[in-house]
């Protein structure tokens, strides 16, 4: 398990990672991509990700609660269980996404 909480990740690269069960606690990560990457029950409780790129990643169970989304981009991702409370979804992208309720 990986800890990023209050970390500023703009523009970091976390294509096809492994980081199941990671805290992205408050974390800043404007235009940060997540490609393929298994997120698995991973915490984005009040993350700022405007114009992220989850593209084909696996987010099962992840939390993604008090978020600002805008613009972020899920195609293709595999959303089963996971929660979106409170979060700015504003022009996200699900096309292709599995799990969306």
């Amino acid at each position: 398990k990986a800890n990023f909480e209050r970390v500023e990740m703009t523009c970091a690269t976390f294509d096809n990672a492994r980081l199941a069960e990671t805290n992205f606690k408050d974390a800043v990560a404007a235009r940060a991509s997540f490609v393929r990457a298994e997120l698995d029950r991973s915490s984005f409780e009040a993350t700022v990700l405007p114009h992220a790129n989850f593209s084909g990643a696996s987010l099962r169970e992840a939390k993604l609660e008090y978020s600002s989304l805008r613009h972020t981009t899920f195609d293709g991702a595999d959303l089963s269980s996971a929660s979106f409370v409170e979060s700015d979804l504003s022009h996200a992208s699900f096309f292709g996404a599995t799990g969306v309720s």
